[in-house]
């Protein structure tokens, strides 16, 4: 399980209608992190307690944040989870991406893959899945369909900035990072349409406001 690491900020608060809903009716997008979802797991046997809605795009039930809660609550046997529903395309809905970050050094990593000398990123991140760079070097990586997964299954662990910036800033104290580009909006619908999910924190959304927390007992929820 990847550290986030981002930049904490004071939002208002927004008071919307909770529905309950079947939860099989909900579309995860994005893979679940299999520590991450234990980890919600032994959290809700211990509190006894479910605090988080979801929050769910109002047409086409595509889950856009919470996807370990509803992978926890589904197995606990949960027949029905409380939602809040947004317009996924109102503009005030930012969608971004997680820059993975390695504490090794650049040439470790390309033993792994082949890959290609760039001259910077800005113009190749449609090309290629990762341009990893060190700050000084930059190379292509497209030839895995998961580079995250099997660079982990090596025994490395990654932590995520939220930013292109803050992961060259990395680079300075000798980590290669991984940068790449956003999907839209649209590629989020279409791809869990299709029952088909993307690597685990590809995509980072921003809402401008928070939302108020629950207070539902776990036997309430999984009945």
């Amino acid at each position: 399980m990847g550290v986030e690491k981002a930049k904490l900020e004071e939002k208002p608060l927004r008071i919307m209608r909770i529905h309950f809903i079947d939860i099989d009716m909900l579309k995860p997008h994005e893979a679940l992190d299999p520590l991450e979802l234990e980890l919600f797991i032994k959290s809700m046997n211990e509190k006894g307690v479910f605090y988080k809605p979801m929050l769910v795009d109002k047409n086409s039930f595509v889950i856009l944040d919470g996807h370990h809660r509803w992978a926890a609550l589904k197995k606990m046997g949960a027949k029905k989870i409380p939602c809040i529903f947004l317009d996924y395309f109102d503009e005030e809905i930012k969608l971004y991406t997680w820059y993975p970050v390695l504490n090794e050094k650049l040439e470790k990593i390309l033993k792994f893959f082949n890959h290609k000398s760039l001259s910077g990123y800005e113009k190749y991140l449609e090309k290629y899945s990762f341009v990893i760079t060190d700050g000084k070097k930059y190379y292509g990586l497209k030839d895995r369909k998961d580079i995250i997964r099997y660079i982990e299954k090596k025994g490395y662990n990654f932590e995520y900035v939220d930013t292109i910036e803050t992961a060259l800033k990395e680079t300075r104290n000798g980590k290669t990072a991984f940068l790449r580009r956003s999907l839209t909006k649209k590629e989020v619908i279409e791809k869990a349409s299709r029952n088909e999910v993307f690597s685990p924190k590809t995509t980072r959304h921003w809402f401008p406001y928070k939302y108020p927390y629950l207070y539902i007992k776990k036997e309430e929820m999984i009945r």
